[in-house]
């Protein structure tokens, strides 16, 4: 596809001993550190970050993937909102055997619109482990409210 690959890794990869043993070799393969407990939070963090970026394509799971969660982690959603992109709906089915993009879905805000877009496109697929799947949704706190607005748009490369 010729596209740059750019990836996200937690910041220790890129430091200390770890750092200086595969962390030259980690960031010319486009890895990019974020450090997960900086104050600023690692959203507003990835946020700046890929808008310095002429380019910057992320593929974020919202499921844990270390164990289940009562629900999707809500970065995903923020950082879109806050990049002012489109979200793409991609998946992996393992009972089709498929993988790909359902569609690519602009946020409005009203979060629970927004997922019950994002529901619709899941209908149907399923992982690996489907006792593992996580509901489809965001903590009660984030689908009660309305989004805040996204800033103004950066201006690109």
């Amino acid at each position: 596809m010729n596209l740059p690959i750019r990836w996200i890794g937690k910041e220790t990869l890129f430091t200390g001993w770890c750092g200086a043993l595969v962390g030259p070799a980690l960031r010319r393969w486009g890895g990019r550190p974020v450090n997960r407990h900086a104050p600023s939070g690692a959203v507003g963090e990835l946020t700046q970050l890929i808008a310095r970026e002429p380019e910057f394509w992320l593929a974020l799971s919202p499921e844990g993937t270390r164990r289940r969660l009562p629900c999707w982690r809500s970065g995903f959603y923020h950082l879109t909102r806050g990049l002012k992109v489109p979200l793409g709906l991609a998946y992996v089915d393992f009972t089709s055997r498929t993988v790909g993009i359902s569609e690519f879905v602009d946020l409005t805000g009203n979060v629970a619109a927004d997922m019950q877009r994002i529901v619709a496109a899941c209908a149907g697929r399923r992982g690996l482990h489907p006792e593992l799947e996580n509901v489809i949704a965001l903590d009660a706190a984030a689908t009660t409210a309305t989004a805040t607005p996204a800033p103004p748009a950066t201006p690109t490369h």
